[in-house]
């Protein structure tokens, strides 16, 4: 799965950094209900998770090596199916039970996110409402080269965020910073270590010690939401 498009903007060592993206998983999996439209399902880590919990999956990505990869590690499994498509294509889904669409770091990388967010909304408005988990890059005072080589058109506020999901319909149910620690990591590389490739060891070995320290900075989260920082903001939200 290393010929994937979107590993030009994923830090080789997110993949395995387990510890954290079970902690991302956590942030929204309570809110998936029923079949589950992942949207940028990549290398399918919550593809997996999703499925653990007994959802069916229709894993999408813009990337077809991405997607071929998932149809064939689920080639065996009736309950995940492949989409090839890029953001939310209705016709490529019709005929599709879907319940909730899931998007995790995928609305930054989309120049028109109200498109995205507005056709997420009229899929499940068609099959009588649904559910929406986003998870996005928070704090515009962060944007720098770390986000251009993630290929982030943008970060968002709580505020940005909460009219761009309100304006096409959905009501929101929880929208809150996420990972302050990381924020910090992510200033500090973007204004001291300016690394020109997400490759760049340091980085990788950054990640990796993050990964290893994610229980302890769990502890620290609880504190850096009342003060509204993050590195990301998770939003449940839903249509009817």
């Amino acid at each position: 799965m290393s010929d994937v498009v979107s590993d030009t903007t994923y830090a080789p060592a997110m993949r395995k950094a387990l510890r954290y993206h079970r902690w991302v998983f956590s942030s929204f999996a309570r809110w998936v209900e029923g079949n589950a439209l992942e949207v940028g399902s990549g290398h399918g880590i919550y593809t997996r998770w999703l499925r653990d919990r007994g959802h069916e999956v229709i894993a999408s990505d813009i990337d077809a090596a991405a997607c071929a990869a998932i149809a064939a590690e689920f080639a065996g499994d009736a309950g995940v199916s492949t989409v090839c498509m890029d953001g939310i294509e209705p016709a490529k889904l019709a005929g599709r039970k879907i319940n909730t669409v899931v998007a995790v770091n995928v609305l930054e990388h989309i120049a028109d996110d109200a498109r995205f967010v507005a056709n997420a909304s009229a899929l499940l408005r068609a099959q009588g409402g649904g559910r929406l988990c986003i998870f996005v890059p928070k704090s515009p005072a962060l944007y720098g080269p770390m986000d251009k080589l993630a290929g982030h058109q943008r970060r968002y506020t709580r505020a940005t965020l909460r009219k761009l999901l309100t304006d096409a319909g959905f009501t929101i149910a929880r929208l809150r910073p996420f990972n302050g620690v990381g924020g910090v990591g992510w200033w500090l590389n973007s204004v001291f270590a300016r690394p020109r490739s997400l490759a760049d060891g340091a980085i990788q070995s950054q990640v990796g010690a993050f990964n290893a320290l994610v229980p302890l900075f769990r502890l620290f989260d609880p504190f850096y939401r009342l003060v509204g920082f993050g590195q990301s903001l998770v939003a449940w939200a839903s249509v009817k």
